[in-house]
């Protein structure tokens, strides 16, 4: 398994544990218009979550500026 799956698997653990997160999906890199940084044949698409209706802007933070926990 590569890092595509693995993520991939995360977002389906979080889901099947009842934990909100974030849609995701493997796709093939055809699928998308990205810059050319090398060659990935499958990428993991994650819709934005910090996005409403009409693309307004939901607030959110990170674990580390919720707790002011500093990561080294």
């Amino acid at each position: 398994m590569n890092l595509v799956e693995n993520e991939a698997t995360g977002y389906a653990l979080l889901k099947a544990l009842g934990i909100k997160c974030a849609n995701a999906k493997i796709i093939s890199s055809s699928e998308v218009d990205l810059p050319e940084l090398g060659h990935f044949p499958r990428i993991l698409a994650v819709q934005r979550f910090d996005r409403g209706e009409n693309g307004k802007l939901i607030n959110s933070g990170n674990f580390s500026s919720i707790t002011r926990i500093i990561s080294r």
